[in-house]
């Protein structure tokens, strides 16, 4: 498993629009080009900052340097700039419940 961890920085005010859009595309089933490898979206948020993480997991390298390819061409909605970006493999999700 192999995942892109990207942080972002905006206006606080701004983080229920940007969850919310972001949802609504999930929950039509819209993918974009280059993202048909996705397995699962995580979006971690700081609501006094204005500061997310978004985690995007694919099942292999190749997948997820399409979709980190198709992100990069992307402008980030919601008024909020893109700080970083970092591909990692997963080495360890375990559920522990």
């Amino acid at each position: 498993m192999y995942v892109r961890l990207a942080q972002f920085e905006g206006d606080p005010g701004s983080i229920d629009q940007m969850v919310a859009g972001i949802r609504e595309q999930l929950e039509r089933g819209e993918t974009p080009p280059g993202l048909e490898g996705v397995q699962r979206v995580m979006v971690l948020i700081d609501r006094g900052s204005g500061k997310n993480t978004s985690l995007i997991f694919c099942a292999t390298e190749d997948e997820l340097r399409k979709a980190d390819e198709a992100l990069n061409q992307m402008t980030p909605e919601g008024g909020v700039s893109r700080t970083a970006v970092e591909l990692l493999e997963v080495a360890i999700d375990k559920d522990t419940s």
